[in-house]
């Protein structure tokens, strides 16, 4: 039912083009100086957002349609 939405619900049609934080920020932040983690801090990005952006929190951390 992707694009379909109850009486009153949001859908979001097209997610954010970039991600709220940069991998180079997260691994700076982390004190990460190699690239061997590059995919995992990528994907705990990824996920960070998911989490802040679900149903639960509602919070929209970049711009989507």
């Amino acid at each position: 039912m992707r694009g379909e939405a109850l009486a009153g619900e949001l859908v979001l049609v097209t997610g954010p083009v970039v991600e709220p934080v940069t991998v180079a920020e997260a691994k700076n932040w982390a004190r990460i100086t190699t690239a061997t983690e590059d995919d995992l801090v990528e994907m705990l990005i990824l996920a960070a957002r998911r989490q802040v952006e679900s149903t639960e929190l509602r919070r929209a951390l970049n711009t989507q349609t």
